[in-house]
Order: structure tokens, then C-alpha cells, then sequence
């Protein structure tokens, strides 16, 4: 298996889990996620602070494919540039969705 299908099959796996957990959590997934790199420390403060959070570890190189593909069917009208910025400045080894309106009280 090349290195393309195992990145295309990990971002297949990934919007998966995501479209299943919004359902069991009523929520649709193609709306108020965001897509972070993230640190395990930045994953733990992530999930202290929404509801709504999944994550996934993956190698560090794979990472910034496996971004782009779930983040073209999360966000498809973000930039590219935008999504590079966000990959750029953070060098962690987990891929996480959490939506944004789902604050812990």
C-alpha cells in the first residue's frame, strides 16, 4: 500500500468517526468543526474546554495530507493558505475536530 492510499484511507476513517460521533451527539458534521494540530498537552486543554471533541494521532509526517483532506469536506470554502498557517505553527502528532460553539460550562 503506497503512502497516498494509506493517507487517503486515514482521512476516510477520520471523517467517519467525526460524521458518526456529531450523529450520536445530534449534531451534523459538516458544520461549526474545527480542525487543529495539536500537542497531547494542547489535545488535554482542548478537551477540557468543549464538549464536542475528537481526536486522532497519527505520524508527524502524514499529518499535514491527512489536514487538507478532512479539512477540504469539513471546510471547503477555507482557504488553502488559511489551512497551511494552521499546520505551520504547531509540529504536534494529533489531528482534532472539536466544534467551537460547544463550550464547557
Amino acid at each position: 500500500m503506497s503512502i497516498t492510499e494509506t493517507v487517503g484511507r486515514e482521512a476516510s476513517l477520520y471523517l467517519f468517526d467525526l460524521q458518526n460521533y456529531a450523529r450520536e451527539n445530534g449534531c451534523q458534521a459538516d458544520n461549526n468543526w474545527q480542525l487543529t494540530r495539536a500537542t497531547l498537552d494542547e489535545k488535554r486543554e482542548l478537551e477540557r474546554s468543549y464538549e464536542l471533541i475528537i481526536s486522532g494521532k497519527y505520524l508527524p509526517e502524514a499529518i499535514p495530507q491527512i489536514f487538507r483532506l478532512v479539512n477540504s469536506k469539513l471546510n471547503p470554502a477555507e482557504i488553502l493558505k488559511d489551512a497551511d498557517s494552521k499546520l505551520s505553527s504547531n509540529i504536534g502528532s494529533y489531528l482534532v475536530a472539536y466544534r467551537t460553539d460547544k463550550l464547557k460550562r
